[in-house]
């Protein structure tokens, strides 16, 4: 590393003049990076890895759904079958509330959609079932 910041605080550059196949001048242009670039380039390159590994590592916390203020904009239809859900204890079979609300099942389907769509729930299949989930 100390060698490595030793080559690029002080690199070698040269210039090579040509002209007519004939070498007219060779000469050595020091100093292309100053101390400060260097110490410049140091800092920006810690400060983007930082936050690479900073990004890549850190989760972002799961955004909280209020469902007050989700509730409020549901059908009454979507409302009730919300409701169902939620007094079921968060989890019940998509046909339990086809049976429950007295709807058809295309209905409920189309409504649960909905639903998911918003993120207030969550369907998982398992084999020929449903499993309706608030989230």
């Amino acid at each position: 590393m100390l060698l490595l910041i030793i080559k690029v605080s002080s690199p070698n550059t040269i210039q090579v003049v040509i002209q007519e196949e004939h070498v007219i001048h060779i000469r050595e242009i020091p100093q292309v990076y100053t101390l400060p670039d260097v110490i410049m380039i140091i800092i920006l390159t810690t400060i983007v890895t930082s936050s690479g590994l900073f990004l890549f590592f850190i989760k972002s916390p799961k955004r909280e759904i209020s469902l007050d203020s989700s509730t409020r904009f549901l059908t009454e239809n979507e409302r009730r079958i919300y409701e169902l859900i939620k007094n079921s204890g968060g989890i019940v079979l998509q046909s339990d509330i086809v049976k429950m609300s007295n709807l058809s099942k295309s209905t409920v389907s189309n409504i649960l959609n909905r639903l998911e769509a918003m993120g207030l729930i969550e369907r998982k299949r398992r084999g020929p079932l449903n499993i309706v989930i608030l989230r």
